[in-house]
């Protein structure tokens, strides 16, 4: 017979790792609408910008990244978090570098922070999914509590933009070198993410087949061998459902020899 192996991928995602992967691509992804709101006072001659506009900008950005959350939502759970939060980041970059190269109106400069808003929503999504998956349960809140600084840190940044940026080189350069240093957050974010959920139903599988082996009346050092590294008590379990379903066949077996007239109604 062979063997059954039910061991997890051999090069896990750490928590370390996917914490670092997760901050990197919040910032990567909400830094967009903070860049607009610090370098607004030099883009308002240009795209005449005004205080309502600008904070029309804001509400468009943050409803679409709003009404994109539940799509970004069921893609991390199906095309699983690496590729979604590396999409994030790449809609980020392109909408920063459409807003630095392209954006000479008003109305241009609201269609790319549409797609920041989309692109906002498909980093977070895939970065606490990531979180979810690496992290152990004990240190999920201390992890999601480092990610939520990236937000502080993007408006950071912008802030750091405006003189640094702004009143030296221009907005537009501003833009253009954040689309481009947000790229490199492609780097940290972990390898090897597939679909999930064919892993987790992949692994559920071999459950049902380890109990399924367990209780066909094969010799327990054969299947405890063969158990990988599933968790004890989900081993314990195959055991003992074995066990039940050995022992719900004597019983029937017992019943057919004492009432061979009630062999259907037992069967």
């Amino acid at each position: 017979m062979k063997n059954i192996d039910i061991s997890r991928d051999a090069h896990p995602t750490t928590g370390v790792h996917a914490a670092i992967s997760a901050v990197t691509a919040t910032v990567a992804s909400v830094v967009p609408v903070f860049l607009v709101g610090g370098l607004s006072i030099f883009m308002s001659d240009e795209l005449h910008l005004s205080p309502a506009g600008l904070g029309t900008l804001v509400a468009i950005y943050f409803a679409c990244s709003a009404v994109a959350s539940v799509p970004a939502g069921w893609c991390a759970e199906q095309l699983g978090a690496t590729l979604v939060t590396r999409a994030g980041i790449v809609a980020a970059a392109a909408c920063m570098a459409g807003i630095a190269f392209v954006a000479h109106s008003y109305a241009v400069l609201a269609a790319f922070l549409v797609l920041g808003g989309v692109a906002n929503a498909f980093g977070q999504l895939g970065s606490n999914l990531s979180l979810a998956e690496s992290v152990p349960a004990r240190r999920q809140g201390l992890s999601y509590g480092v990610k939520q600084a990236a937000i502080p840190t993007s408006t950071l940044l912008a802030g750091i933009a405006v003189p640094a940026l702004g009143l030296t080189v221009g907005w537009r350069w501003a833009f253009g070198l954040a689309a481009v240093i947000s790229l490199a957050a492609l780097l940290v974010v972990p390898g090897g993410g597939g679909r999930k959920g064919h892993g987790g139903g992949e692994r559920d599988a071999k459950i049902t087949a380890l109990v399924v082996v367990a209780s066909s009346g094969v010799p327990r050092r054969w299947y405890s061998q063969r158990a990988g590294h599933l968790p004890g008590r989900l081993v314990g379990r195959a055991r003992y459902l074995g066990g039940r379903r050995r022992a719900g066949a004597r019983r029937r077996q017992r019943l057919r020899d004492r009432r061979p007239d009630r062999q259907r109604l037992a069967g």
